[in-house]
């Protein structure tokens, strides 16, 4: 069966925490507000995120035979009835964070990887792959069986079958942050600023974003939060594009929906001017030679464009408790954007021109 988007990455139970005040080592605290558990994970949040934005998707993730993984998969459906869940069962735990939120927003994780050591490349064949326009790949260095090198086989299958690739970065508990030759394969690499310095060694955010496209994919996207996002192409263009006013609950996710927001509006670009959905890259014209990205032929406003919708999506996320607690859809990211009509007038009469 056909499919827009599959979302490789960690299923998890979030446990979420919100404090009053920042925590302090070693004295008891107390909240106010009921500690919930919720769907989490960055594969499980991306992959309801572009279900709510109309991409017909399919969630590959590790779970564990055990009272989260029951109550996981049961909230995976109702929060996304469309969503098809390609789920891997595992002996271990499934895999759960608790989530401390400060009032500022600010979040501190403690995760434990448990059922995602069930991942593997295998459980994506390329029967699948084939019926498949786009592969997402995320929770990078936390999924033990897919590390960069069984990564990079599995981008390269995905792009033999003709399919768009992906990679939202995570922190590496390991600080390795070795990514080999995953980039080469990759054809839109999304990273916070602080995973982006971790893996470049730069420290300047025009420095990180060069270090990444260097290192092969097509389009760079650095997700800076509150400040927006940075993005660069292959064709030497890099744009800053800003973000929207949001009161902030809780930050858990934000990043994970920008990511699936961004995806979603490419993928939808890309249908718009392919005659034929199932040949969305280009095949290459001499042998041993790889097809050019269809993310090469973006024009950059459309680009940019993906990005202000991506940053709107994030936006609403904040509004939320949890990474999904914020419904979107297409036509909440819209309304979002004729409310901030001012953001969107500054940002069309500054962005002209290469540069960011």
């Amino acid at each position: 069966m056909a499919y827009d988007l599959a979302v490789c990455g960690n299923v998890v139970v979030d446990v979420i925490a919100p404090v009053s005040a920042a925590i302090t080592p070693g004295h008891q605290h107390f909240t106010r507000s009921p500690v919930i558990p919720s769907i989490g994970g960055n594969g499980a949040n991306t992959a309801v995120a572009a279900a709510w934005l109309g991409l017909r998707t399919e969630l590959y993730g590790g779970i564990g035979d055990d009272l989260w993984g029951r109550w996981l998969t049961t909230q995976l459906k109702e929060a996304a009835p469309s969503l098809r869940l390609r789920l891997v069962p595992s002996k271990y735990p499934t895999s759960a964070s608790v989530v401390i939120g400060e009032a500022s927003g600010d979040r501190t994780p403690l995760h434990s990887v448990g059922a995602g050591i069930a991942l593997e490349g295998r459980h994506l064949p390329d029967v699948r792959l084939r019926e498949g326009r786009w592969l997402h790949l995320c929770s990078t260095f936390l999924l033990p069986r897919l590390d960069a090198a069984a990564s990079a086989q599995l981008l390269a299958r995905a792009q033999r079958a003709n399919m768009v690739t992906s990679v939202d970065l995570a922190w590496d508990p390991s600080g390795r942050f070795e990514l080999g030759e995953l980039p080469r394969y990759t054809d839109l690499l999304l990273a916070n600023l602080e995973e982006g310095i971790a893996v470049t060694g730069a420290h300047e955010e025009k420095e990180v974003l060069q270090r990444l496209l260097d290192s092969g994919p097509e389009v760079v996207v650095l997700k800076l939060g509150a400040a927006g996002c940075l993005l660069g192409s292959q064709k030497g263009e890099s744009f800053h594009v800003p973000p929207f006013p949001a009161e902030v609950v809780d930050s858990t996710g934000a990043g994970d929906v920008f990511s699936a927001a961004m995806v979603a509006f490419l993928l939808q670009h890309l249908y718009a001017r392919t005659a034929d959905r199932k040949r969305i890259r280009p095949t290459s014209s001499a042998k041993g030679l790889r097809a050019p990205s269809p993310l090469e032929s973006v024009a950059p406003d459309h680009l940019k464009r993906a990005a202000l919708l991506a940053n709107a999506a994030g936006a609403i996320c904040v509004g939320g408790l949890g990474g999904l607690g914020t419904r979107l859809s297409q036509r909440s990211v819209l309304d979002f954007l004729r409310k901030h009509r001012q953001v969107m007038q500054l940002y069309s009469g500054s962005s002209s021109g290469k540069g960011a």
